[in-house]
């Protein structure tokens, strides 16, 4: 009875993983009723998973994504809409910071505050350093340089924010929303995806060649297309997207020969890398030059691995 109650009212049969979470929570329930006597272990019911199978977002090619953004600059003064033209303003922003981040579309980048971006030092080099609170608790992503002049961009729309340069910005810990309209609104999810969806209808991009439908979180499979076809590992990549290993091995193996070889692999190049700690150039043989720095000092140690890139930054 509740299953046939929950497609009704989602009017679809949903995903294995939105049952997954459903019967995880319905479960500790159960757990608190057997534990107070209320129920009895041979009358809990078996839960059942009969969703459909979860199928990965479209994505973008690099051609796509720079058709999309040069689009984007003058996306806003199609509507007379004051509103919608501020959405779309703020949506420029908005779709370069998460192309190039990979942080996700919602509650990720719209939680975020200026407060939660800093620079980080490390070996003489400086880093967008991105903390974010999202799906998966609490995690710090490196962003490409070109960001910095993205959130430049989005912090001149907002009229609360007086410092004179970026640097100042940051150095600010302003606790101002990132992003915002230049109307003084915060951005909703809503917003976003009807301004973005009006664009993706208008360029004829809103299904793939591969008949899957991109939305906003397809920047995130951008992404992690991109940096495993440069060569970057899946163990860096995990950490970058805050996802498990096995979940980007199994999703984008296709993209990555070192996804392909699977954990034994890496954990051979982890061997090898610790004996050749402070020999970047090793490492840069191992994972191909390509602009990447990978700073190698005491955080590495212990696991860390911060793709940056720098020559090869996607930009506008």
């Amino acid at each position: 009875a509740f299953d046939a109650w929950r497609t009704a009212q989602s009017g679809k049969v949903p995903a294995q993983s939105t049952i997954k979470n459903h019967n995880s929570a319905l479960n500790r329930v159960l757990d608190l009723a057997e534990l107070n006597g209320w129920i009895v272990k041979s009358l809990r019911p078996t839960l059942l998973n009969k969703g459909v199978k979860t199928q990965s977002r479209g994505s973008f090619s690099v051609e796509e994504y720079r058709v999309i953004y040069s689009a984007l600059r003058t996306f806003h003064k199609q509507t007379p809409n004051e509103k919608s033209a501020a959405t779309r303003e703020t949506l420029q922003n908005y779709v370069l910071f998460l192309a190039n981040t990979g942080i996700r579309h919602g509650t990720e980048a719209l939680g975020l505050r200026w407060r939660n971006i800093e620079w980080y030092l490390r070996d003489g080099e400086r880093y967008l350093a991105v903390n974010v609170d999202g799906k998966t608790n609490k995690r710090t992503a490196i962003a490409r340089d070109s960001v910095v002049d993205f959130l430049w961009w989005q912090a001149q729309l907002n009229s609360r924010i007086t410092a004179g340069d970026f640097d100042g910005l940051i150095s600010s810990k302003s606790d101002e929303p990132v992003f915002v309209t230049r109307l003084g609104a915060v951005v909703t999810v809503h917003n976003l995806n009807r301004a973005f969806n009006a664009l993706l209808d208008e360029l004829d991009l809103k299904t793939g060649a591969d008949g899957r439908t991109r939305t906003l979180y397809s920047w995130r499979h951008f992404y992690a297309t991109q940096d495993l076809e440069r060569g970057v590992s899946t163990h860096a990549l995990s950490r970058q997207l805050g996802n498990s290993t096995k979940m980007i091995d199994r999703h984008y193996s296709k993209y990555s020969p070192v996804a392909e070889c699977g954990v034994a692999q890496w954990a051979e190049e982890k061997t090898l890398m610790r004996h050749r700690l402070f020999k970047t150039a090793r490492f840069y043989a191992v994972y191909g030059s390509g602009g990447f720095r990978v700073g190698v000092s005491k955080s590495f140690r212990v696991g860390f691995i911060g793709p940056h890139i720098t020559h090869t930054s996607i930009s506008s």
